[in-house]
C-alpha cells in the first residue's frame, strides 16, 4: 500500500480549497458533479507529481551511485594497468643496467632486437621485483633470465622439470661461454660435489657459475640443497629464482606437480630474492593461485599474445583403417617432406614398434596377391580378344613387377627386422634382469648393518660381473646389425640403453660399494671417537664430582681454581673428538652416504654428546665463576680485615702513647678531625665488611677457616668500638678544653687591658709624691677608691680565670699567659694595697689640716686681729680716765690670755702642717710654706702687739 506524504503547507492549502469548494457547492448546487470530477483530476495530478518527485530522487541516487561505480572502475583500471600492464614503465632504456643489457644482447647472445615483453621482463627482474611472464613456446622466455644472470653478481637458480630441455639449454649456453650447470639424477658425482662446494662458498674464488638448473623433485626431497641455498643467500650470492613451467605450482593448472608446491617456502625463507615465473599458458585462476602459493601477490604480470606467425596448421582426414592411415602418412612424408626432419607422434611405444612388424605382414600380403595375380595372368591367356588381353597382361605385368619390388624390399627389411626384434627382446629381458638387480638397502640400525651391507654390495658387484658376457654379446650383435641398411633406429637405442643401463648399474654398484666402505670407515671412526669420548667423560665426571665435594671445605681457592681450569681444559679437549665426529657427519651428509633417518640417528648421538659436553662446560664455567667470585670476595674480605685491624690498632696506639699531650689545641683539633674522617671511612668499611661477613655464609664455596675469620671480624668490631670510644673521649676533652680556653681567652680579653691600665695607673701614682691641696688629695683618694672598686670587680674575673686555668690541659702558652697575668695581678694588688693607706692618710691629713687651718686662721687669728685692731684704734695717750684705762688693760689682759690659750691651737696647727708635708707635692709644700709663713707672721704680730700694748 503506497503512502503519500503531504507537507503542512500543502495540507493547509488543501483545507482552504476544500472550504472554498464546499462554499461553492452550497451556493451553486448545479455544478457539484463537475467540481467532483475536477477534484479527482487534481488529486490524480498531485499523485503523479509526487511519483515524479520520488522518481527524480531515485534517479539522483542512481546517478550518484553510477558516478561512484565509474570512479571505482577507473581506479581499478588504473591499478590493473599499473600492476598488470606496466609496459611504458619497464620498456625504458635509461636504467643503470640498460647499457650492459644491450652490450650482452649484441655481443654474447647476438640478438639485434628484443621480442615483445623480453625487455620489460629483464628490467623488472634486474630491479629486484617479482614477475610472472606468460609467453607461448618459442617466444624467448629463456632469454629473460639468461641475460640478467650474465650481468648480475651471484648465481641464478632455475627450477625446471624438463631435463632434456635443460640439457639443450646448458649446451647452448656453454657454446656462448656462459657457465651453466644442472643438478639432477644424471649429474655425475664429481660435478655434484663441485657444485655443492660452489654453493657453500668453499670453491668461490675460481667459480664462474652463473646459472644452476634444479628439478623441483631435487629441491623437495633433498634438504642439503636448501641448506646450501641458505648459505648462498647469507653470502648474498643468490641472485634470483626462476620457476619454469610455473603453472605446475597450481592445482588448477593442466600439469600440476606436487613437488612444485614445495617452492612456496622460498619467499618465506629468502624474502629478498626476486622470483620470475615462466609459463606458456595459464588462466587467471591459475595465476591467482600461483601468486598465493608463491607468496608474490604484488608481482608484475606480463602476458604476451598467443598468435605464432611462424606456425602453419593443416588438417587431413584420417582413415579409420590403420594400414591405410600409415600408408597415407608415409606417402605424405615422401611426397612433401622428403629428406626433411620432423616428428611423428604415436600414442604409445608399442604403436611405434608395430610399424616394423607391419612390414612382415605386408610381405605376406604381397605374396598372396602375387599368386592371385599369376592365376589371373594364366586365365588371361584364354581370352580371345588380343587387344584386351594385351592391355590386361600389361597391367598385370606392371602390377606383378611392383609386387616383386615390394616383396624384395620387404624381404630385405625382414632380414633386418627379425634380428632387430630378437635383439630388442633380448635387451628387454636383460633390462628386466639388470633392473631387478638392486644395491644393498641403505637402512642401517647400527654399525653391524653397515658391515652386512658392504658384504651384500660385494655380492651385487659379483652378480653384475656375471652379466658382462651377455651384455657384451648383445652389444656386439647389435653393432654388426647396425652396419646393414634399413636397420630400425631402436636397435641402436636398445644397444645404447642396455649398455648405458649396465654401465650405470656397474657404476652404481661400485659407487654404492665405495660409499658403503667409506660409510663403514667413517662410522667406525665415529663409533671409536664416541667410545673414547664416553671413557674420558666418565673419568672427568668423577673429577668433577670430587671438585664439587671440595667446595664444602676449601683450603686454597687458587688451588681449586687451577683444578677447575684444568678440568675445563680437559672437557674442552673433548670438543676436538666431537669436531672429528662432526666432520664425519658432514662428509656422510654431503656425500649422501646415509638416508636421512639413519643420519638423523647419528646426529642425535652427536647432538646428545654436544649437549652433554656443553652442559658440563656450563657447569664447570659456573663453578669456575663461583670460585673466582668467591676467591675475589674471600681475598678482598681477608685483606680488608687485615687492613682495618692494622688501622684501628694504629689509631688506638696513638691515644695510648698520649701523642696529643704536647700539641696545640688547633693542631690537636686538626689531627682529631683527620682521625675522625679516617675513622668514619674505616667504620664504613667495617660495616661493609660486616655485611660481607654475613654474606660469607652464602658463599657458594665454603672456606675451611671461615669461622676463624668471622671471629676475627667480631674482635675487630670490638676493637673498632674501643678505638671509636677513645676518639670520642679525646674529642670531648678537646671540646671541653676548647670551651675552657675560649672562656679563659674571654676573661683574658677582659682582664689584660685592665691590668695594663692598672699598671699604668699605679706607676703614675707611685711616681707622684703627695697632693697639691685638699681637693687634689680628695681627687686622688676618690680615684684610688674607684680603682679599688674596679679591682674588686675584676677580682671575680681573675678568680674565674684561675679556675679555668686548672681545667686547661696541655695549653702551655695559654697557661703561661695566665700565670703572667696572675703575677701582674698580684703585683697590682700589692701596689694598690700600699697606696690605699697612703691615700687614706694623705686625705685625712689634708682634711684635718684644712679643718685646723680654717679654725685657727679664719676664726682665732681673725678674732684676735679684730680685737687687736679694736685696741689699736684706742689712743692710750688720750685716755685720762682710769676706768677706761683699766678697762683697756683688762681687755689687753684678756686678749693676752686668749692668745696664750690659743697657743696650743697654734702649736697643733703647726704640727699638722709639719705632718702634712710628707703628703704634699713640691708645689703644695711651697704653698704650705707660704701659708705657714703668713699665719706665723700674723700670729707673731698679734703676740707682739699684745705684749707691747700690755707693757705700754
Amino acid at each position: 500500500m503506497d503512502c503519500i506524504v503531504i507537507s503542512d503547507e500543502e495540507n493547509e492549502k488543501m483545507n482552504s480549497i476544500n472550504t472554498v469548494r464546499q462554499f461553492e457547492q452550497i451556493n451553486n448546487p448545479i455544478t457539484t458533479y463537475d467540481n467532483d470530477e475536477l477534484i479527482a483530476i487534481e488529486l490524480e495530478i498531485r499523485d503523479i507529481d509526487q511519483q515524479i518527485n520520488r522518481l527524480r530522487q531515485h534517479r539522483s541516487n542512481l546517478t550518484k551511485r553510477q558516478q561512484q561505480l565509474k570512479e571505482t572502475i577507473k581506479r581499478n583500471q588504473q591499478t590493473t594497468t599499473t600492476t598488470n600492464n606496466p609496459h611504458e614503465q619497464w620498456q625504458r632504456t635509461d636504467f643503470s643496467w640498460s647499457s650492459k643489457v644491450n652490450e650482452m644482447r649484441t655481443e654474447i647472445f647476438q640478438i639485434n632486437l628484443f621480442r615483445p615483453w623480453q625487455l620489460e621482463t629483464i628490467n623488472v627482474t634486474l630491479a629486484g621485483h617479482d614477475c610472472i611472464l606468460i609467453m607461448p613456446t618459442g617466444g624467448g622466455k629463456s632469454l629473460c633470465y639468461q641475460l640478467p644472470a650474465v650481468i648480475s653478481d651471484g648465481i641464478t637458480i632455475v627450477v625446471s622439470p624438463l631435463i632434456s630441455l635443460v640439457d639443450d639449454q646448458i649446451y647452448a649456453l656453454r657454446n656462448l661461454n656462459i657457465d651453466a650447470r644442472s643438478l639432477n639424477t644424471s649429474t655425475s658425482r664429481d660435478e655434484q660435489t663441485e657444485i655443492m662446494h660452489i654453493l657453500d662458498g668453499r670453491n668461490n674464488s675460481g667459480s664462474t657459475l652463473k646459472i644452476l638448473y634444479l628439478t623441483p623433485e631435487k629441491i623437495a626431497k633433498n634438504k642439503i640443497i636448501m641448506s646450501k641455498l641458505q648459505k648462498l643467500y647469507e653470502a648474498k650470492r643468490f641472485a634470483r629464482l626462476i620457476i619454469d613451467e610455473v603453472h605446475c605450482v597450481s592445482q588448477f593448472g593442466h600439469d600440476f606437480r606436487p613437488d612444485y608446491k614445495y617452492l612456496s617456502i622460498f619467499k618465506r625463507q629468502f624474502p629478498n630474492i626476486p622470483i620470475l615465473g615462466l609459463t606458456a599458458t595459464a588462466t587467471l585462476k591459475v595465476i591467482n593461485d600461483i601468486r598465493k602459493i608463491l607468496q608474490i601477490q604484488k608481482c608484475i604480470l606480463f602476458r604476451a599474445p598467443f598468435n605464432r606467425k611462424n606456425l602453419f596448421y593443416e588438417v587431413y582426414h584420417k582413415s579409420n583403417v590403420g594400414k591405410d592411415a600409415l600408408n597415407d602418412l608415409v606417402y605424405c612424408i615422401q611426397q612433401r617432406f622428403d629428406k626433411q626432419s620432423g616428428i611423428v607422434y604415436c600414442l604409445s611405444q608399442k604403436d611405434a614398434e608395430d610399424s616394423d612388424v607391419q612390414q612382415v605382414d605386408t610381405i605376406s600380403y604381397h605374396v598372396k596377391n602375387l599368386s592371385t595375380l599369376l592365376d589371373e595372368l594364366i586365365e588371361e591367356r584364354a581370352t580371345d580378344d588380343p587387344t584386351r588381353h594385351r592391355q590386361r597382361l600389361d597391367g598385370l605385368l606392371g602390377r606383378y613387377r611392383q609386387l616383386l619390388n615390394s616383396i624384395d624390399e620387404a624381404s630385405q627389411r625382414c632380414t633386418v627386422v627379425i634380428p632387430s626384434k630378437m635383439i630388442h627382446e633380448n635387451s628387454i629381458q636383460l633390462n628386466i634382469s639388470l633392473t631387478n638387480i638392486s644395491n644393498a638397502p641403505m637402512n642401517f640400525r647400527d654399525l653391524s648393518d653397515v658391515r652386512t651391507a658392504v658384504q651384500g654390495q660385494i655380492r651385487v658387484c659379483d652378480v653384475l660381473e656375471n652379466f658382462s658376457h651377455q651384455v657384451n654379446e648383445l652389444v656386439t650383435r647389435g653393432n654388426e646389425l647396425i652396419k646393414q641398411s634399413m636397420v630400425p633406429k631402436y636397435v641402436q637405442q636398445d644397444i645404447q640403453n642396455i649398455q648405458k643401463l649396465y654401465n650405470e648399474k656397474v657404476q652404481s654398484a661400485q659407487d654404492s660399494l665405495g660409499r658403503f666402505k667409506r660409510l663403514l670407515e667413517l662410522w667406525e671412526r665415529f663409533d671409536a671417537n664416541k667410545r673414547r669420548y664416553q671413557q674420558q667423560t666418565e673419568r672427568l665426571n668423577n673429577e668433577l664430582t670430587q671438585l664439587k665435594s671440595n667446595q664444602n671445605s676449601i683450603v686454597s681457592f687458587q688451588h681449586e681454581i687451577d683444578n677447575c681450569k684444568y678440568l675445563r681444559t680437559s672437557y674442552a679437549d673433548l670438543k676436538l673428538i666431537l669436531d672429528e665426529n662432526a666432520q664425519y657427519l658432514q662428509t656422510i651428509s654431503l656425500n649422501n652416504l646415509l638416508p636421512y633417518e639413519n643420519l638423523q640417528k647419528l646426529k642425535i648421538d652427536y647432538d646428545n654428546m654436544i649437549e652433554e659436553l656443553t652442559e658440563k662446560l656450563r657447569i664447570i664455567d659456573g663453578i669456575l665463576q663461583d670460585l673466582i667470585y668467591d676467591n675475589d670476595k674471600w681475598t678482598h674480605f681477608n685483606n680488608e680485615l687485615k687492613r682495618l685491624e692494622t688501622l684501628f690498632r694504629e689509631i688506638g696506639s696513638m691515644f695510648d702513647a698520649k701523642m696529643f699531650g704536647e700539641r696545640a689545641l688547633e693542631e690537636k683539633q686538626q689531627i682529631l678531625e683527620r682521625i675522625r674522617t679516617e675513622l668514619g671511612e674505616h667504620l664504613h668499611s667495617l660495616s661493609i665488611l660486616h655485611s660481607d661477613g654475613t654474606n660469607l655464609e652464602s658463599l657458594r664455596s665454603r672456606p675451611k677457616d671461615l669461622q676463624n675469620v668471622l671471629n676475627r671480624l667480631t674482635q675487630l668490631r670490638i676493637l673498632a668500638e674501643t678505638t671509636s670510644g677513645k676518639v670520642n673521649h679525646e674529642e670531648e676533652q678537646v671540646v671541653e678544653c676548647r670551651t675552657h680556653v675560649q672562656t679563659s681567652q674571654r676573661y683574658i680579653q677582659q682582664l689584660q687591658p685592665w691590668i695594663d691600665q692598672a699598671e699604668n695607673y699605679l706607676t703614675k701614682r707611685l711616681d707622684q709624691i703627695g697632693a697639691l691641696n685638699l681637693t687634689e688629695a680628695k681627687q686622688l683618694y676618690d680615684k684610688h677608691k674607684d680603682f679599688l672598686e674596679e679591682r674588686r670587680r675584676m677580682l671575680s674575673i681573675y678568680n674565674n680565670l684561675l679556675t679555668e686555668e686548672h681545667n686547661i690541659n696541655d695549653q702551655y702558652e695559654l697557661k703561661s699567659l695566665i700565670k703572667s697575668l696572675s703575677t701582674r695581678w698580684l703585683e697590682i694588688v700589692r701596689k694598690s694595697d700600699e697606696l690605699t693607706p697612703r691615700y687614706d692618710k694623705q686625705y685625712s691629713s689634708w682634711l684635718l689640716f684644712e679643718s685646723e687651718l680654717n679654725s685657727f686662721r679664719d676664726q682665732i687669728l681673725d678674732e684676735l686681729e679684730k680685737r687687736v685692731h679694736a685696741i689699736v684704734s684706742i689712743d692710750i695717750n688720750k685716755l685720762f680716765d682710769l676706768t677706761r684705762i683699766n678697762t683697756l688693760l683688762n681687755e689687753l689682759r684678756v686678749l693676752d690670755e686668749n692668745i696664750h690659750n690659743h697657743t696650743s691651737n697654734y702649736n697643733r696647727f703647726h704640727k699638722q702642717l709639719t705632718d702634712l708635708r710628707q703628703y704634699t707635692s713640691t708645689e703644695g709644700q711651697r704653698i704650705l710654706h707660704e701659708e705657714q709663713m703668713s699665719i706665723e707672721t700674723r700670729w707673731h704680730q698679734i703676740n707682739r702687739f699684745t705684749a707691747d700694748k700690755v707693757k705700754k
